[in-house]
């Protein structure tokens, strides 16, 4: 039983730290704001899942001020030809660094 308590405890804890950690600021930044350089003429927003990427943007994931420390974690999510992982390799672990 205390096993069970302790375990349950722990959770609680570490859950509302990593729900915490979601609230953060985050913002998109357009790499090319003058569109694309030998554009086909196709503009859509970013990682739309039934077409290709035709305006790609960096998503900014911001610490509150007291977890800021002037350092950077770039994450490269991959992918296939079928599209790209930006959702379980990107924006899930960006609120852990």
């Amino acid at each position: 039983m205390r096993t069970f308590v302790f375990i349950l405890w722990t959770f609680l804890v570490f859950s509302n730290s990593v729900a915490a950690q979601f609230t953060e600021k985050e913002f998109d930044v357009d790499l090319w704001t003058n569109g694309l350089p030998n554009t086909n003429g196709i503009d859509r927003t970013p990682f739309d899942d039934n077409i290709q990427n035709y305006k790609p943007s960096l998503r900014v994931f911001l610490p509150s001020k007291e977890k800021a420390t002037g350092r950077a974690v770039i994450a490269c999510p991959g992918g296939a030809y079928g599209g790209l992982a930006y959702g379980h390799e990107g924006y899930e672990w960006a609120p852990f660094f």
